[in-house]
């Protein structure tokens, strides 16, 4: 939860209650937050927007502060920079099943608040970052082939174009970086999917609110 006391730790036992409802992570929504309207609530509101349409999970507040999930399944999941506002997304690769519910929050008494419009370029970078490790992280195997055999391909054409009395060195350049970057690609793939791979239940896109 935040340091500045808005979130209510009062909240705490009923988020735990719906975390044994079989959740592996429960989600705070400020139902009444206690903010001001343009600049933290009109930018929070587009970035919530835009992390539901990239993730496909539309979770109504990210940046609540008061979660609840359990060990086995934070410990997985990759944190830096500001990536706490992305923890509901990048559990979803883990099969995480996860829960939103309506919390209470309180005007700011203590602190100075560090967010802003400002942080909405911030967070588009970071979503960036978030959605490529999401399309990497699902079938990473068949996502690595599909740009390895883009690269077997380049590599074809390099080796095709090569005049057949007098080799030429550009061509063969490609062709050869074209072929080892294919061969990096499917061996890469190969090791984030032994690196990735979970137990058997598999993320179903489910929200529960």
């Amino acid at each position: 939860m935040d340091g500045d006391l808005q979130n209510d730790p009062a909240d705490i036992p009923m988020m735990i209650d719906k975390l044994n409802e079989d959740y592996d992570l429960v989600v705070g929504w400020r139902v009444n937050r206690q903010d001001k309207l343009l600049s933290r609530k009109v930018p929070s509101k587009l970035a919530n927007f835009l992390i539901g349409k990239m993730t496909g999970l539309p979770i109504r507040d990210n940046g609540c502060s008061l979660k609840v999930y359990r060990a086995e399944v934070i410990r997985r999941v990759p944190l830096y920079s500001d990536m706490h506002r992305f923890i509901p997304a990048m559990s979803v690769p883990m099969g995480a099943r996860v829960a939103e519910v309506g919390v209470r929050h309180h005007a700011r008494q203590f602190g100075e608040s560090k967010y802003g419009l400002s942080r909405v370029l911030k967070v588009l970078l970071d979503l960036i970052v978030i959605k490529t490790l999401l399309i990497f992280s699902r079938r990473p195997m068949a996502r690595f082939n599909g740009v390895a055999s883009v690269a077997a391909l380049v590599a074809v054409i390099a080796m095709l174009s090569i005049p057949a009395a007098t080799p030429a060195v550009v061509p063969m350049t490609v062709a050869a970086l074209a072929a080892s970057l294919a061969a990096f690609l499917v061996l890469l793939g190969l090791a984030t999917g032994l690196i990735l791979q979970v137990e058997p239940r598999q993320h179903t896109g489910r929200l529960k609110t």
